[in-house]
């Protein structure tokens, strides 16, 4: 009897015990990899894993130094979206524009080509460029704080097609040692254009045999076109693009006023200049052969010609003329990057276009190579960065400033004409004649006219 109890009485303690031990029900065995991918859904996502890799084509002109700064600055732009591969088509400058017209007409362009301000008329009137208003709406592409006058060399129209990466703007160089071993000055910064042909006069007169005042400016369009927009108030072309937006009197006056200076002998010879073609780009000048005091030609180029010669170079302001319609009337060579209309991937495109000018790191590589930089923040790097190298990038970086910043502006750019490479090459053509002899002014005038407006009209 005695053992039944003592049994029953383990029994219930055994029970009592399990049942303290046990606070809860166990919840059911779950499904393995039911629970596993529970746990991925709750796992947040990062950013790069939410992006789908995407090969960006892009297009640009160059040689082998600026393609290798572009290569240092997409891998920058890859480094920071692991996601992006950059495809690059890189050519020479006339070879670009031949290959671009093809890939054009095949609806076959890159994402993104470089643009310049004798395409960007015709491009976007064929529809190849997307206007970036749009964009701009959204906030895809910021332009605040943008400086206005380079923001505007991307615009056909009021619309919006480029952004400016850069632009290089002619300002007027001096070979200060050469002038002052004459026995005169440099002329101030600013300059009128009466002024600076009374200066080419006189400081010919103090010159030694094969050194000249100035080359020959005259055959640049790129400083007739800024001589009409201040004297007259017009452009090179009119607004359509189909006709020249000048008359013959006004560019007989541009012809006579250079002519002048060559029969006082103070430009150089066409002979002269024919005895150095062929030779290197940059060495075999007579700027780097200190062979003439004054010329003008884009202001990032101060920096390259210092590169061969010991003579000290400084930089001015174009001619400026305040009796004129204009006071300013620099024309602003823009570089920058459009957006194809057969792009498949145009928000990761605009990403890339739109962080070009702006990325601090990016303009340190690329060091406005393709001139001034429209945007404060990198502007105010590249004048700090100019400032620790050399006197020349430092003149050069303010002389964009200046330009760019000055009351009263220059007019705004216009877009080159189509077909303008043709005018162009007529009208140096033409200039030829009347250098060597061959043509009087009038006969170069009706001449120049006469084919200008065949090829604007095809």
């Amino acid at each position: 009897m005695k053992k039944r109890v003592v049994l029953c009485m383990i029994l219930v303690l055994a029970l009592v015990f399990t049942a303290c031990s046990q606070t809860k029900p166990a919840a059911p065995a779950q499904n393995t990899a039911q629970t596993a991918a529970k746990t991925e859904e709750k796992k947040p996502e990062t950013k790069e894993e939410a992006k789908k890799p995407v090969t960006i084509r892009m297009a640009a002109w160059g040689g082998e130094a600026r393609f290798k700064l572009y290569d240092r600055v997409f891998d920058l732009y890859q480094k920071e979206n692991p996601h992006v591969t950059l495809s690059k088509d890189y050519t020479a400058w006339n070879d670009y524009w031949i290959k671009k017209a093809t890939q054009a007409a095949g609806g076959n362009l890159p994402d993104m080509t470089n643009v310049s301000w004798y395409s960007i008329r015709e491009y976007s009137l064929n529809g190849s460029y997307v206007p970036l208003d749009q964009f701009v709406k959204t906030g895809q592409i910021d332009i605040k704080g943008f400086n206005e006058t380079v923001l505007s060399t991307g615009k056909l129209n009021g619309v919006l097609y480029s952004l400016p990466i850069g632009v290089s703007i002619d300002g007027l160089m001096f070979n200060k040692t050469l002038i002052e071993k004459a026995g005169m000055k440099v002329p101030a910064y600013e300059i009128t254009w009466d002024e600076y042909i009374n200066f080419l006069l006189e400081l010919q007169k103090k010159l030694p045999e094969r050194v000249w005042a100035s080359n020959d400016t005259g055959r640049d369009f790129k400083h007739l076109a800024t001589w009409l927009r201040q004297k007259y108030g017009v452009e090179f072309y009119s607004a359509d693009g189909k006709s020249l937006g000048y008359t013959k009197e006004q560019l007989k006056e541009w012809l006579v006023q250079w002519d002048n200076l060559r029969k006082a002998g103070a430009i150089v010879p066409a002979s002269v200049s024919a005895e150095l073609e062929g030779g290197d780009p940059w060495a075999d000048t007579v700027q780097a052969k200190n062979m003439v005091c004054a010329w003008m030609s884009p202001d990032n180029q101060l920096t390259i010609y210092q590169l061969y010669t010991k003579n000290e170079l400084v930089i001015g302001r174009t001619p400026v003329m305040p009796n004129g319609k204009n006071k300013y009337g620099e024309i602003l060579l823009m570089t920058g990057f459009a957006l194809s209309k057969n792009s498949k991937i145009p928000d990761e495109t605009l990403k890339l276009i739109n962080w070009f000018p702006r990325s601090i790191e990016g303009n340190r590589i690329f060091y406005a190579d393709q001139g001034f930089v429209g945007v404060p923040d990198v502007a105010k790097l590249l004048l700090d960065m100019a400032a620790k190298e050399s006197p020349q990038k430092l003149s050069f970086f303010k002389h964009a400033e200046s330009v760019t910043t000055s009351q009263p502006p220059a007019p705004p750019t216009i877009p080159w004409a189509i077909g303008s490479t043709a005018v162009v090459s007529a009208y140096e053509r033409q200039y030829d004649e009347l250098r060597y002899g061959r043509k009087n002014i009038d006969q170069v005038v009706n001449d120049f006219f006469i084919e200008a407006d065949k090829l604007l009209k095809k």
